[in-house]
This record gives structure tokens, C-alpha cells and sequence, in this order.
């Protein structure tokens, strides 16, 4: 790569080789050691191989799944959705509380029990 990245008041960036030394430092990787079980160790070898992918990309997809960034099938975790999925402009607002639900429930049940007796 091409030298130091220098401030110009030119422009953003001055030199092609500036851009790709950004670039390298933005996808780089960071390289770690990890104490593995040797059991576990070769069953990583194994699954990977069955996979025909390498450790680094069998971890990595693990590490992805643990911290929530994918599931195990391998997508993205869904959206949070804001409620209501269904509005209505002109329809009535609807206040619902904890005690207004407990009563039609208690309601509802009473109905329910009155329904068995018959």
C-alpha cells in the first residue's frame, strides 16, 4: 500500500492506495487464540469438513448465532414489528388497561360456566 493517509483540503481522499489502506482496516479480521478440548477440537475439524467449509467460517457463523446477529438456520432474526400490525384511521381507539381485560375474562368465564350448567 501507498503511504500515511494525509489530510488535504483538496479533496476526501488523494490517492487510489489511500482508499484501498481504508478499506483494508474496515473488512480487516482479528486474530485470536482460543483454548479448545481437543474433543471438541476435532469434531469442529469433522463438522467442517462434512460442511466443506473452513473452521474460520464454521466459527464464525457459530459466534454469529450466539450473539443474535443470525439463528441457526442461518438468516437474520426477524424485525421487531410496532403494534398495531393493523390500524384503522377512522375506527375507534381502543384503551386497553390490565383491569379491563381481567373483568372480561372473569366475564367471559362466568358466561362459560353458565353455558356447563345447562
Amino acid at each position: 500500500m501507498g503511504g500515511m493517509i494525509r489530510a488535504s483540503a483538496s479533496g476526501p481522499i488523494a490517492r487510489l492506495d489511500d482508499a484501498l489502506w481504508i478499506c483494508f482496516y474496515v473488512f480487516m479480521y482479528v486474530r485470536t487464540t482460543v483454548d479448545i478440548p481437543s474433543p471438541l477440537f476435532r469434531e469442529l475439524k469433522a463438522r467442517a469438513a462434512e460442511q466443506g467449509e473452513t473452521l474460520r467460517v464454521l466459527l464464525t457463523r457459530a459466534i454469529e448465532v450466539e450473539l443474535g446477529h443470525r439463528n441457526a438456520a442461518g438468516s437474520k432474526p426477524p424485525a421487531r414489528v410496532k403494534l398495531p400490525l393493523i390500524s384503522h384511521k377512522r375506527g375507534p381507539k381502543l384503551r386497553i388497561t390490565n383491569q379491563l381485560l381481567a373483568r372480561l375474562d372473569a366475564e367471559d368465564d362466568l358466561e362459560r360456566h353458565k353455558r356447563s350448567l345447562r
